[in-house]
């Protein structure tokens, strides 16, 4: 067995493992957005720390497939919700991408709208 060969048979079961504790986290039952925002973040940070080319191969394509189905203004929204003050600090250290605050306040007024759209046309 080469060097190369013996790599890939160590990095393979470290970064299956990284996935396989991010997948049992989605199952559970309490899984929110907010939660699974968290879930990716620490699966892609531990998968960005193994240096083995399938864990860098695996964080590509998990960062590629999260950015293309999330919705980024509701996810980032939810994000600023629960911690205005550390927004800019989350958006900073993660490997996801969020809208700036500017675009986020598009995105409630929008889902403000959406929600209360009936309501305040004929109450307010």
């Amino acid at each position: 067995m080469t060097e190369d060969e013996a790599a890939v048979v160590k990095d393979l079961p470290e970064s299956l493992e990284i996935i396989e504790v991010g997948a049992i986290a989605f199952c559970r039952r309490d899984v929110t957005v907010s939660k699974s925002e968290k879930i990716f973040e620490y699966v892609l940070k531990n998968l960005s720390e193994e240096t083995g080319a399938i864990s860098q191969e695996l964080l590509t394509a998990l960062t590629g497939r999260i950015e293309s189905r999330k919705n980024k203004g509701i996810c980032g929204l939810m994000r600023y919700l629960q911690a205005p003050n550390s927004f800019d600090q989350v958006v900073e250290s993660s490997l996801l991408s969020y809208p700036k605050k500017r675009e986020l306040a598009k995105v409630a007024r929008n889902v403000f709208h959406d929600f209360f759209n009936g309501l305040c046309e004929s109450e307010c």
